[in-house]
């Protein structure tokens, strides 16, 4: 009798261990539709994972996020509650896709305050405080967007997100030279999605300074400047950003284009931070963005670089590029040293 119930758990447990392969297999394939942006063949290979284990959270959480993709919020929201119930994996991964569905549910104030507990519930998490961030930048509190970023980029420097909200954020603020630094940093990290395209938009924008053309008064060009801001640290970079752009009018830049003047201003800009650069010139901004961009801006490789942060909204950059595979990878030699 030991011998058979020996030989049955063996037999039961091979056959486990066949349909977890087999689910992960299924889930595998659900993920590489579910990049390509084909989900409803996605739906169709987690539905067959789902009905081999319909408590696997992992299951339970690609399904949502598939919904998700589609901005199937309900049926998302269902799916993350699900992966929250069993108490296994993937905790952290559905906290945020509920938090986020509610959102986009137009439950904003519930979104805040289930960020806001998870952040107790998980501690110091990038991602959670990024969420948090999005929520209270949508409803235009931009000091607690700002805090938020800042927070999550403290945490971990990486977080590319936290980049692009930070970016967001200081722009709407009138940062302008700040705004500059956490978009350039963020389109290094991700140059070529639809986020990079709003990124280089606003970078672009904000690279214009505030400058006016008077029509009416002999085209005579007009800088205004912010009292505000004033006393930022980063004041005299803002004057310059509008100066430098003032000169597109002088007759020496006649015919040249908008992205030859905007990346040589860029350079012009990522040098001056690093000529300003002091050894007391300490925290976030000039420890990470400044040292980094004015490496870049005095190293061989700017003008590839500014190419591939350009290289999802310009579609001569992104020529350049493939035109240039070598300067590309001796950029990324570059950036490994």
């Amino acid at each position: 009798m030991k011998l058979i119930f020996t030989f049955l758990f063996s037999a039961l447990s091979l056959a486990i261990s066949a349909q977890t392969a087999e689910v992960d297999s299924l889930v595998r394939l659900g993920i590489d539709l579910y990049d390509a942006d084909k989900y409803d063949s996605a739906f169709i290979i987690y539905n067959q994972a789902l009905a081999l284990e319909p408590n696997s959270p992992l299951v339970n959480y690609e399904i949502g996020l598939n919904y998700k993709a589609q901005d199937k919020d309900s049926m998302a929201l269902i799916f993350a509650e699900k992966v929250l119930s069993l108490g296994q994996e993937y905790q952290l991964e559905a906290t945020v896709l509920k938090g986020s569905s509610l959102d986009d549910l137009g439950r904003r104030a519930e979104s805040i305050e289930w960020f806001k507990a998870a952040l107790k519930t998980f501690g110091d998490q990038p991602v959670l405080y990024f969420n948090l961030g999005m929520d209270y930048y949508r409803d235009n509190k931009l000091e607690n967007a700002r805090f938020c970023a800042e927070k999550a980029l403290s945490l971990n420097f990486g977080h590319r997100s936290s980049h692009f909200l930070l970016g967001l954020v200081l722009s709407d603020q009138g940062y302008r030279s700040q705004s500059v630094m956490a978009l350039s940093y963020f389109l290094l990290l991700e140059p070529s999605t639809s986020r990079s395209v709003s990124a280089f938009n606003v970078l672009s924008e904000e690279m214009k300074g505030n400058v006016t053309v008077d029509s009416a008064n002999n085209n005579k060009i007009q800088i205004l400047v912010s009292e505000s801001h004033q006393e930022d640290e980063f004041s005299s970079t803002d004057l310059m950003i509008s100066l430098l752009n003032a000169q597109r009018y002088e007759a020496e830049n006649v015919g040249r284009s908008e992205l030859d003047m905007l990346f040589d201003n860029l350079g012009k800009v990522y040098r001056t931070w690093g000529e300003q650069k002091k050894k007391k010139s300490t925290g976030m901004y000039w420890e990470g963005y400044v040292s980094i961009l004015s490496k870049i801006a005095n190293s061989p490789h700017l003008d590839t670089y500014l190419h591939y942060i350009a290289q999802a909204s310009v579609p001569a950059s992104k020529e350049w590029l493939e035109n240039n595979p070598d300067k590309l990878n001796a950029m990324a030699e570059w950036f490994k040293k």
